[in-house]
């Protein structure tokens, strides 16, 4: 299952069927990341570089949380804004 949508205005790349086998395929890197917690510690979060866009990738308790952005965002900022939303969330995110 996955949630969100798009900006106002703003048309995916993407068919419905691809975006859905984009996501799946995020969410099975991410639990292989999840293999080596053990031995280089917990995944936090990947950045993603395009030509077209930014992919931010962050676990949230047992979620996954994609966000897309502008390929000329400054990926370290929105990062360190989500992760911020994301501590002061934190008690509203653990009853997921």
């Amino acid at each position: 299952m996955y949630v969100g949508g798009f900006k106002e205005g703003i048309d995916p790349y993407e068919s419905n069927e691809k975006r859905r086998l984009m996501y799946m395929r995020f969410a099975l890197e991410s639990s292989f990341r999840n293999d080596f917690d053990g031995s280089l510690g917990e995944f936090k979060n990947s950045i993603i570089q395009r030509a077209n866009v930014s992919i931010i990738t962050m676990n949230i308790c047992s979620y996954l949380l994609l966000v897309f952005a502008d390929p000329d965002i400054d990926t370290k900022v929105l990062l360190h804004r989500l992760e911020s939303i994301i501590k002061n969330k934190q008690k509203s995110f653990s009853n997921l």
